[in-house]
Formats: C-alpha cells, sequence, structure tokens
C-alpha cells in the first residue's frame, strides 16, 4: 500500500453547500465529486484530512476518535452541515509517536469533525464509507511544519492502506464581509496572487508576505494550512489549479499537487 500521488487543497465553505441546494453550483463542486470518484477508482481506502479551520495555539493535534461526527458550528444555518464516517485510530497514534520521535509536539484528541473537512467531504465521499484521519494547524515554526509534514507523509506510506492527504482551507476569508453579503478587492486580489505563485510553485512568494498584507487581504488562518501543504511536499511544486471560486469575503479554490515516489 502507499500514499496516493495527489495531494489536494479544498475549499470549505458552507456557501458551496448553499448552492447545490439552490442549483447555482460552479466548478467547483464538480471537480470535488470527480477528484472524490478518482480517489476510489485508485484505491484510496483512508483520507488524512488537514483541517484550516481547527487551529489553536500549542502542539499539533490529531483526531484519534474511531468514529468521526460533525460539530455543531452554526446556528440556523440553512443547509445541513451533518457528516460521520469512521476513523483510524492506529494511524493517529503512529502519526504521534512518529512526530514526538522526531521532535514535533503532537498530541492526539477526541473532538469531531468541523466544516474544514464535513463541507469537502460531503462532495468526495458523500457516503462517508472513507475512513478518516483529522489534523489540526497551529502557529508553530516553519522548521516543525516541515519536520511535521515529512512525518505525516512517510507514516502514511507506512499505514498498510492506500492513504491521501486532503488539505481543507479557503484563500481568503472576511466574516464582516460575508455578513454583509458583499465582497472586498483586497480579498479578491489576495486570492489572484496566492494562485499565481501556487501555479508558479513560488512558496517563499506568499510565506514571505508580511502580516499586514495578510490582514489587509482576510488570509484564511493565516495560511497555516500552506504551511503545512510546504511541508509534506518538501520541495516546491507546481499547483495545479482545477476550480476557482469567490463568494462575498471568500476565495475559494481546488488545486492539486503531485508527489513524486521518489520525493
Amino acid at each position: 500500500m502507499a500514499l496516493n500521488s495527489h495531494i489536494m487543497l479544498v475549499p470549505h465553505h458552507p456557501a458551496l453547500l448553499v448552492d447545490s441546494r439552490n442549483n447555482h453550483e460552479s466548478e467547483v463542486q464538480e471537480v470535488l465529486r470527480e477528484k472524490g470518484a478518482a480517489y476510489r477508482a485508485e484505491g484510496v481506502e483512508v483520507v488524512v484530512m488537514v483541517s484550516g479551520g481547527w487551529n489553536q495555539q500549542g502542539p499539533f493535534l490529531v483526531d484519534n476518535g474511531s468514529r468521526l461526527s460533525s460539530l455543531q458550528e452554526f446556528a440556523g444555518l440553512e443547509v445541513d452541515l451533518r457528516y460521520s464516517c469512521s476513523g483510524w485510530r492506529e494511524l493517529a497514534d503512529a502519526l504521534q509517536s512518529n512526530a514526538l520521535a522526531n521532535g514535533v509536539p503532537v498530541e492526539v484528541v477526541h473532538r469531531g469533525m468541523d466544516h474544514a473537512a464535513s463541507v469537502p467531504l460531503s462532495y468526495m465521499f458523500p457516503h462517508g464509507d472513507r475512513r478518516v484521519v483529522l489534523l489540526s494547524v497551529s502557529p508553530r515554526s516553519v522548521d516543525d511544519y516541515r519536520t511535521w509534514g515529512m512525518v505525516v507523509r512517510e507514516t502514511c506510506r507506512g499505514a498498510g492502506a492506500e492513504c491521501a492527504i486532503i488539505v481543507g482551507g479557503s484563500l481568503t476569508w472576511d466574516a464582516e464581509a460575508m455578513s454583509q453579503g458583499k465582497d472586498i478587492q483586497a480579498g479578491a486580489d489576495l486570492d489572484r496572487r496566492l494562485l499565481t505563485h501556487l501555479e508558479a510553485a513560488e512558496w517563499d512568494g506568499f510565506m514571505g508576505m508580511d502580516d499586514a498584507s495578510l490582514e489587509r487581504g482576510s488570509a484564511y488562518a493565516g495560511l497555516l494550512h500552506l504551511r503545512f501543504l510546504e511541508g509534506v511536499l518538501q520541495t516546491p511544486q507546481v499547483g495545479h489549479v482545477l476550480a476557482y471560486q469567490r463568494h462575498p469575503g471568500v476565495g475559494s479554490a481546488v488545486v492539486e499537487f503531485e508527489l513524486s515516489p521518489q520525493e
């Protein structure tokens, strides 16, 4: 068994589900379904899912629950965010053990699934028929992310099941603009900058952005989920932008990276 060579960045905005309910889907939903079908055809059994929405100070966290169900995050939302699937405690525990052996602080907890995981998974694996191991992000050093990414990659390769790594999170996220149903130009501009850098494998181009630029454009989660992606890839890889959509205050994209067997 092996790690699937396709690593995905996928959007998580609940508005995607609203659009589906109202029959106003974009290419984003179509691409998510297509990539889920491709993963199934390639024999993927386990998804290691990084949630950009699970962000807190301290060590990286791994959910080692044997069954994962959605958290109750939003009151009065007009769509159903519930999603449930099996977890894989053994892989979660192996990730923690290997991380600690490499000097990276990781703790296992049982938290449940937030919308940064449940929204994309509901399109990619709508029947909840794949085991999922959830990982958090944390404001830690570049070196920690590089080592943690290497640990996740190599642990998945030796897991005894076909694994895929998927990172859930937007490019930009402005809660005030969302609530008012309006957009901000700085957010759309930052989306374009980020996608341009990803397509050119210019990771230093956005990882080196100053805090003011990221704040002005409302970069999602401080781009920590992209820092994890960089850690898994280890060396700069071209991102293939498969779909992009802009909702008020939120930039969403499906971006695929190829990880060669020699990486």
